[in-house]
């Protein structure tokens, strides 16, 4: 394992991030970060590859690369205060019966975890109080998510279970 995998390993929780939905609220000044290309190799750290390995819907596949103009990423981060996505959760197919979700850090391609989902699972209790929400008619600025639910202690414990549930 490389250094840096440690230290994302380490870091990553320890900020704070806007996180948008796709089904609630994109702004139309997000951008990716400079010299970003849409295929990228993606580098998996020991929690990823253990999710990937003790999945409950089996063991996945994890692929090497991804090009982020064929799959569906359904939510973006990034830090606040800043238009620039650093974090991005995807879904693609994985095989007849699933898909794999896939949360990337931009513009590293480091992943933090991935999980399985059933092809036939929509989630309908897309929470949106964990994500920005989207400006009023009156011109007023986007409401953020509620700062106590990503909070450094709350993001210290973030694992791939909360993100499932709002995938």
């Amino acid at each position: 394992m490389k250094i840096v995998d440690i230290l994302f390993d380490l870091f990553e929780g320890f900020t704070e991030e806007d996180r948008y939905h796709k089904d609630i609220y994109l702004p139309d000044d997000l951008s990716l970060p400079r010299g970003f290309q849409p295929v990228i190799s993606l580098r998996y750290g020991d929690h990823a590859r253990e999710e990937g390995m003790k999945e409950k819907y089996g063991i996945l596949t994890l692929p090497k690369r991804i090009d982020l103009r064929t799959v569906d990423m359904f939510e973006v981060g990034t830090q606040p205060g800043s238009m620039v996505i650093n974090k991005v959760c995807v879904r693609m197919p994985h095989d007849d019966e699933k898909d794999i979700i896939i949360v990337i850090s931009l513009p590293s391609g480091f992943v933090k975890t991935v999980w399985a989902n059933l092809k036939s699972d929509k989630h309908k209790t897309l929470n949106a109080a964990n994500y920005v929400q989207p400006p009023n008619n009156r011109g007023h600025q986007p409401q953020r998510s509620n700062p106590q639910q990503h909070g450094h202690q709350q993001q210290q414990q973030r694992s791939h279970q909360q993100y499932r549930r709002h995938a």
